[in-house]
């Protein structure tokens, strides 16, 4: 019993030892960050004035940009609207030609957009960017705007101007994209009257 008593006032006595190396350590530690602290160069006073924004810089109401709306006229109505770069060396052209469909709120139209944008986005990629190579990035996709539902095409190229973009992509629209539609539609027949035919036996 005298032996377990001395060993555990020996382990005893070693733990406050270790706890007092910690402390020592942790005392050194936090007057050393004191000492960092104080030694650090102070932050320039604070002014109550404050530098004003010159007049240039700031643009006027009519100025800002701003979302307009235009009507575009009957159906098959064509509008073509030419904006420069602002950067004066930019040397790329870019083109989004935009269809207009119907309201958003349609669900069969939205259905049939979303369909035909899946059903597209490959060989639009494939025709206008693989074989013609006409620019870096080509694709199409479906717009939501002012609660009109769009389909669009987009391309940013650097060696087209936008007229012979416009030129492909309607040539694109008009052979290939129909040549899709109407594969996809004759697909949807075809499995229909087979399952009007596995329902008769």
């Amino acid at each position: 019993e005298k032996n377990n008593e001395k060993n555990n006032g020996k382990n005893n006595g070693k733990n406050n030892e270790k706890k007092n190396e910690k402390n020592d350590k942790g005392k050194t530690a936090k007057s050393s960050l004191k000492k960092t602290a104080a030694s650090a160069p102070s932050p320039p006073p604070l002014t109550s004035t404050a530098t004003p924004i010159p007049r240039g810089c700031v643009m006027k109401v009519e100025e800002r940009k701003r979302e307009q709306c235009i009507d575009l006229g009957p159906l098959g109505t064509k509008h073509v609207f030419h904006l420069k770069a602002k950067n004066p060396k930019e040397k790329n052209s870019a083109l989004e030609l935009y269809y207009q469909v119907g309201p958003v709120n349609n669900v069969r139209l939205r259905s049939l957009l979303d369909l035909l944008d899946q059903v597209l986005n490959e060989p639009c990629y494939n025709t206008l960017r693989t074989k013609q190579q006409l620019g870096y990035s080509v694709h199409c996709g479906t717009r939501h705007t002012h609660e009109v539902l769009g389909f669009c095409v987009c391309i940013v190229s650097a060696r087209a101007k936008p007229e012979t973009l416009d030129a492909r992509v309607e040539r694109f629209l008009r052979e290939e994209a129909w040549r899709v539609v109407i594969g996809l539609e004759e697909g949807e027949g075809q499995e229909e009257k087979e399952g009007e035919k596995e329902g008769e036996k």
